[in-house]
């Protein structure tokens, strides 16, 4: 309406301003009367009529067309004649009008034509003004098809990347667009607009949403819409590559720990990979440092590092001593810009002789994680010689990063007398670190008077238990505003004001919600929202959600997620709510989406959720925000994130040993359960390692372990006991719960063949010839065909040579020793 009367007055004062004359040469034209000459012949026409004849009328008499006065955009059209008619045309010209025609509000343009008309009774003058309609014909264009950027990483919140390389700008050159919008593919950046009211380019300022960490190339594409009816858009790309001389790296490695086995060949060590290369996860591959090892064996390799694959190959430079343990273990650590460190386990062949000899070649602990202690990594191990027994004790907490992401860690116990040693494992099951807050949900008033906030008393912040290390980031969006402490007497957060908040918050919204998000030294994140009450004195034009929270089950699946929301999801104070935009806060966006469908409002999974996440988390926390066109008040509710516990194995570890034969089911020492499930039987039971040579099912209401395939005899020489992880989850649901199966080798037979004594006693003869007869017989107590045995004497070889005859071993005297 504003834009009509705008242009009604601005045609009243066309039409005032122009000196009225008579018909004077007395023309004659089908379509023009004497009024219209004495006034002004309107024609109207859109911006893509080219070459378009806009009037034809025939006239009578002599006519002749003397020229049109040249007025500001004339050259758009042509007043010609010819035998019969009076034509008036677009030109070919007419298609650089959009491009020409000034920026302005209303969507019509003007131009005036003042032609001279010579007829029977002699000149007139006809006044010819062209109405010219923008129709939004041209979609905006970028500056540059593409734009690459070269950007320091990590890129910080609210930093725009474009300051490194040209700025982004898309022209309309529709003379009434008054904006373009820009949107972005994924959404990691805010992005606004900025132009003037003459200017037809529109230039895209970035905004990051949060810290971004890139290690390669990201790809974005931006989309600029305009805002003519209808809308036009255009898409450009833009691609982010990393900027390695100013970025900071923090390099890291793709697995948690390697190992590799230790064999002798003819005197010739080999080093056999077991989880594949070492690799190394950097910004900057070719600004990796040497590796650098450490460890008791540590000048026994050597590690060097690949920039083209980014690996590291670790090699073995000669013999290790025979004192050496059945395992040792190494770290390797490279730096960048920071310094990362793995561990490599490296399993040694058992060559070691008899020596003290611990009753077990294992043992079973638990490693209690007490909140008070410092972390490092000792423990002291001391021998009683009354009891003959080992006691063990934490000296100081293994480090959280020990801790995180292990379900045990093994311990080498090693006793000597002399140089004579025995060693034995101590495999600890490591406890269950878990951040979570006591609600997921906080309410809190803010004061205008004295500028306070106050935490409800019921339900103070705090954690569900005592945190290690445990650091609190809020939402950026009140930090300034807001701040949190902990008050280490009642170990609970509370909330102050740092700034009053300002008017237009106030007066914009009922209540504000202020994402707390947790993070401790293992590496776990635990969320929750705090609602700020603003007083009720204060109204709001936001759409207001009709709850502040509300509630959903998600169930995580191999095949599909799917979640539900408990009460249905509604603006209270619209009647229109398919006019509502409903988006999620960035951490979950790309989880999910919500749409208004079929007269309601449908929550959606687009990603599941990681597995990692369902472990360390029981539920999320998501902020939804309502929004509308053209009213810059929201309004935001919380989302509550559920999803049902992983089965919970009834012990830390099971333990059993592994039958003689490789045979049949293996006996535990404590039965298999699951507390928390209802049905066993929708439990699925699987072992994370020789899950080839295991299987683990419930049979009549109990769950037993049997052997599919024999271990190898490698596997059984190399090991006193085998330590496997399990896992178990519910159906189709991938949030899985873990324990541990210790298996004791011990009681195996090996392959090869086992002499029934350690030594045998035997005189050689006097004279050095014939036979060497043993006081006790050789015999071998796990081969049933003695004769299929071959026995060599080791250094003796040329003297000596043992056959199988007559029912027993002799040793024959080849040449005097």
């Amino acid at each position: 309406m504003k834009s009509f009367l705008l242009l009604l007055c601005w045609l009243l004062f066309i039409s005032k301003s122009i000196v009225l004359t008579q018909n004077t040469g007395g023309c004659s034209i089908e379509g023009i009367s004497d009024n219209q000459f004495n006034s002004v012949y309107l024609l109207t026409i859109a911006d893509d009529q080219i070459n378009t004849n806009l009037f034809a009328g025939e006239y009578s008499g002599g006519l002749e067309v003397a020229g049109c006065a040249e007025t500001e955009n004339s050259l758009y059209f042509d007043v010609n004649k010819n035998d019969t008619h009076l034509n008036i045309n677009s030109t070919a010209e007419f298609k650089d009008f959009d491009l020409n025609t000034p920026k302005q509000q209303i969507p019509i343009a003007v131009v005036n034509l003042n032609c001279t008309l010579r007829c029977d009774q002699g000149e007139s003058i006809l006044r010819i003004q062209v109405q010219v309609r923008d129709t939004n014909n041209h979609a905006p264009e970028f500056s540059s098809k593409e734009y690459e950027f070269k950007v320091p990483i990590p890129v910080m919140p609210l930093t725009d990347f474009t300051i490194y390389g040209t700025p982004i700008v898309a022209t309309d050159i529709d003379f009434s667009n008054q904006d373009i919008t820009y949107s972005l593919d994924p959404e990691d950046f805010t992005i606004t607009t900025v132009t003037t009211d003459s200017s037809k380019d529109y230039t895209a300022v970035f905004s990051a949403r949060s810290i971004i960490q890139l290690t390669g190339t990201k790809t974005y594409t931006l989309t600029a819409t305009d805002s003519g009816t209808p809308s036009q858009s255009t898409d450009t790309i833009i691609t982010v590559t990393v900027d390695e001389d100013e970025s900071l790296d923090s390099p890291t490695f793709k697995a948690i720990s390697y190992s590799f086995n230790y064999t002798v060949d003819n005197n010739v060590p080999l080093l056999t990979p077991n989880d594949g290369a070492i690799t190394v996860v950097t910004i900057k591959p070719s600004s990796v440092s040497k590796p650098v090892l450490t460890g008791e064996y540590k000048d026994y390799f050597e590690a060097t590092y690949d920039a083209n694959s980014s690996t590291i190959d670790l090699e073995i430079t000669g013999l290790l001593p025979t004192t050496a343990e059945s395992f040792t273990v190494l770290t390797v650590s490279v730096s960048t810009d920071n310094t990362a460190s793995t561990p490599v386990i490296v399993y040694l062949s058992d060559e070691s002789t008899a020596a003290p000899e611990f009753t077990s070649h294992y043992y079973l602990g638990t490693y209690d994680d007490v909140k008070k202690r410092k972390y490092a990594d000792h423990f002291d191990v001391s021998y009683d010689e009354k009891t003959t027994s080992c006691q063990i004790t934490v000296k100081e907490g293994l480090t959280a990063a020990e801790l995180k992401d292990h379900y045990y860690t093994t311990i080498v116990i090693k006793a000597a007398v002399g140089e004579k040693f025995d060693t034995t494992a101590l495999v600890l099951s490591l406890p269950e670190h878990t951040l979570q807050f006591t609600e997921i949900l906080y309410n809190a008033s803010y004061n205008t008077n004295n500028n306070t906030i106050t935490v409800d008393g019921k339900h103070p912040i705090s954690f569900t238990n005592e945190a290690a290390g445990v650091t609190i980031t809020p939402d950026s969006t009140y930090s300034k505003y807001f701040k949190i402490d902990r008050n280490a007497e009642t170990n609970q957060y509370e909330l102050a004001v740092e700034l009053p908040l300002p008017h237009d918050i106030l007066n914009d919204q009922q209540e504000i919600l202020w994402t707390l998000r947790a993070s401790d030294d293992y590496g776990n994140v635990a969320e929750t929202v705090v609602v700020i009450h603003l007083p009720e004195t204060i109204t709001a034009d936001s759409p207001n959600f009709s709850q502040t929270a509300y509630v959903a089950d998600y169930t995580p699946s191999s095949k599909t997620p799917v979640i539900t929301v408990e009460t249905e999801i509604s603006i209270g104070n619209r009647d229109d709510q398919s006019s509502v935009q409903i988006t999620l806060d960035s951490p979950y966006k790309d989880n999910f989406d919500v749409t208004f469908k079929e007269d309601k409002w449908v929550v959606s999974v687009k990603k599941a959720i990681t597995e990692e996440v369902l472990e360390s988390q029981k539920e999320l926390v998501a902020t939804l925000t309502a929004s509308e066109k053209d009213n810059d008040s929201t309004g935001q509710a919380v989302l509550i994130i559920k999803w049902k516990e992983a089965p919970k194995f009834s012990a830390e570890y099971y333990r059993g040993s592994y039958p003689e034969n490789g045979k049949g089911s293996i006996e535990l020492d404590k039965a298999i359960s699951f507390a928390n499930v209802d049905k066993q039987e929708n439990v699925v039971v699987s072992l994370e390692s020789y899950s080839g040579n295991f299987e683990i099912k419930l049979d009549a209401g109990k769950w037993t372990v049997t052997v599919k395939k024999a271990l190898e005899d490698s596997v059984v020489t190399k090991n006193t006991e085998l330590v496997i992880v399990l896992s178990a989850a519910e159906g189709d649901n991938i949030n899985k719960g873990h324990s541990i199966l210790v298996l004791d080798l011990t009681t195996i037979e090996a392959g090869a063949p086992k002499f029934e004594q350690a030594y045998y006693v035997a005189q050689y003869p006097k004279d050095g010839n014939g036979q060497i007869e043993f006081e006790t017989p050789i015999k071998f107590v796990n081969v049933e065909d003695q004769s299929a045995v071959k026995i060599k004497v080791d250094q003796y070889d040329a003297n000596f040579e043992i056959k199988y005859s007559s029912d027993k071993w002799n040793v024959d005297i080849k040449k005097e020793a």
